[in-house]
């Protein structure tokens, strides 16, 4: 090898190292973990992974979350909570602005790929025994959301299950189910008979059960 292909490879190696160093130096994408909820959509992230202690970043982030017009999905961070962070090339506080129409920010001064200008989403690897409220949706579409105390299933072939240590409150505008449900033990409470040899009356038995049913039964289901 010639001095100048010597020359050469050294050139392309130092070049490289640069823009390699260039890289390992510009905030772009990121982990870490939300260690301070400054305010609503603003929380502090610790960044996750570090090359020596002196050089671990806290950075300021606004949080993001999927929103369209058709559906959005609003995520109260927590302490502790994962996230991805990200930083855009060019960056402006209006940009999350909704409006009727596209509209592209003109700032001859953008700023970009650095902690001033950081985006965070709520992410992590799921878990299940990290995680006591999700959202898992299997290979054949059926689908399980689970509460610390609830869960809703709805499987492939449309049947709907629903578990709770709680109560439950199925009601509309007009009537409330328990009440539909109580008033018919009312009636059967109040029932008569009419006929020959004498008109006839739920009698004290019956009513006794009817009570038993209501308070170990339909008082422990619904509210």
């Amino acid at each position: 090898m010639d001095n100048q292909q010597t020359m050469n490879r050294a050139l392309s190696y130092s070049e490289s190292a640069m823009v390699k160093g260039i890289v390992n130096r510009t905030l772009i994408v990121e982990w870490g973990t939300i260690k301070k909820v400054v305010a609503k959509g603003i929380v502090e992230v610790l960044l996750a992974v570090t090359d020596r202690p002196e050089n671990t970043t806290v950075v300021t982030c606004v949080l993001i979350s999927p929103c369209s017009a058709s559906f959005a999905i609003d995520i109260e961070p927590q302490v502790n909570d994962k996230v991805l962070v990200l930083s855009p090339r060019r960056f402006d506080v209006d940009m999350f602005d909704v409006t009727e129409d596209t509209e592209v920010i003109e700032k001859p001064d953008f700023t970009g790929y650095n902690n001033l200008c950081c985006l965070a989403i709520l992410y992590n690897q799921f878990r299940p025994a990290s995680y006591d409220t999700n959202i898992v949706i299997n290979k054949d579409k059926e689908i399980s959301v689970t509460l610390p105390k609830a869960t809703v299933s709805i499987d492939k072939d449309g049947n709907v299950s629903v578990v709770a240590k709680g109560k439950f409150t199925i009601k509309n505008d007009s009537v409330d189910l328990k009440d539909v449900i109580d008033g018919l033990a009312g009636e059967l409470e109040n029932l008569t008979t009419v006929g020959s040899p004498a008109t006839q009356a739920t009698s004290p038995a019956s009513k006794s059960t009817i009570a038993t049913w209501r308070s170990s039964k339909l008082n422990q289901l619904l509210d």
